[in-house]
């Protein structure tokens, strides 16, 4: 059972689009929505709010559905109230084109949605709510939603206290990964005949056998929609929730100034990478020790931010938030950086 009273809320995402094609009319464009879980802690449940509690926003990885981080949730609460401070909320949207919030904007979105739109979500949703995010705020993300919290504190400097970014997307547009992660999600099955079929199939997978087993079963919960969806008006069966089309538009966008097919990428994490110095709250970085992401240029960027940390998963790779839970809410407050930080905040000195 989880340790927080969950509250979903249907919000505005910012407006306009960055990307004309991010939702299908650029000359009268729609108003998109955001899926929002608010996470409550249930040992807060009858207690009034207090000064110094922390208000947590978190942005998730592409394709990766923000009920997938619950057990770290989980986690990160457990380690929070042993050291003797209170966790407010936990803020998780899913982003405008994926998860619950694509499936309610799928007969208007876009085929080229813009990773800064996400940060503009972010803002736009506290603007919404300012009651619900008094300060101190802690931005964390992960891999594509790391790189949204990391540019939110440019465009918002005092808006965190904190930022925890775990295995981010930030980099110099240099040759991609082999095979680009794009091509994984393009080729990936999305349809079965049966949920039951679906099920089999994602227990044969490699690849999910490294998750925590409650996250494994909360995808299977969630990560999966009835046929027919508007991508498949004539079948039946089960789709997934979030479509490999809009996961596949995240990964890549074709810029003009590449000179060739293997130059796709996303001018979002270079041009971002280029701005890290701008960075003023406390940061640590944690990354999988066995993530393919992370490159020697990578870490000599990382050092770019003033005062950042790093530390290192043992054992993890990229999607270490959903194989180690547990470990990775210890890691945030058994090594040094950002405990002192929030401990300093709270008490005003």
């Amino acid at each position: 059972m989880s340790h927080f009273h969950i509250s979903t809320h249907v919000l505005s995402a910012s407006h306009l689009r960055e990307f004309p094609r991010g939702t299908v009319s650029a000359i009268n464009p729609p108003q998109l929505k955001l899926v929002v879980n608010q996470y409550t802690p249930r040992s807060s449940a009858g207690t009034p709010a207090q000064s110094g509690n922390v208000t947590i926003i978190f942005c998730h990885a592409n394709g990766v559905h923000k009920e997938l981080y619950e057990p770290f949730f989980d986690h990160l609460l457990v380690e929070y109230e042993k050291s003797g401070l209170r966790i407010a909320s936990i803020w998780a949207p899913d982003a405008a084109h994926q998860g619950a919030s694509g499936v309610l904007n799928e007969e208007v979105l876009g085929d080229d949605p813009c990773w800064n739109d996400v940060c503009r979500d972010v803002l736009h949703m506290v603007n919404q709510r300012p009651r619900d995010f008094p300060p101190p705020i802690i931005g964390i993300g992960h891999s594509f939603g790391g790189q949204a919290i990391a540019r939110i504190s440019f465009i918002h400097p005092s808006l965190f206290t904190s930022i925890l970014l775990l295995d981010p997307i930030i980099e110099e547009n240099a040759k991609p990964p082999n095979p680009h992660p794009s091509v994984l999600s393009a080729k990936r099955q999305d349809v079965w005949p049966s949920m039951a079929e679906a099920e089999k199939y994602v227990r044969s997978r490699t690849f999910y056998k490294t998750w925590d087993p409650r996250v494994l079963e909360i995808y299977l919960a969630i990560g999966f929609r009835p046929l027919p969806t508007p991508i498949y008006p004539d079948k039946a069966g089960v789709t997934l929730t979030t479509t490999k089309h809009q996961e596949v538009y995240t990964f890549i966008r074709h810029d003009k100034s590449f000179q060739n097919s293997a130059q796709l990428g996303r001018e979002e994490p270079d041009a971002t990478s280029r701005l890290m110095s701008l960075v003023t709250p406390p940061l640590m970085y944690l990354v999988g020790e066995n993530s393919p992401t992370w490159t020697p240029d990578r870490v000599k960027r990382m050092q770019l931010a003033p005062g950042a940390t790093l530390e290192i998963v043992e054992k993890g790779y990229h999607l270490f938030p959903l194989e180690l839970p547990a470990k990775s809410g210890e890691f945030l407050f058994t090594r040094r950086g950002v405990t002192g930080s929030w401990r300093r905040e709270e008490s005003g000195s």
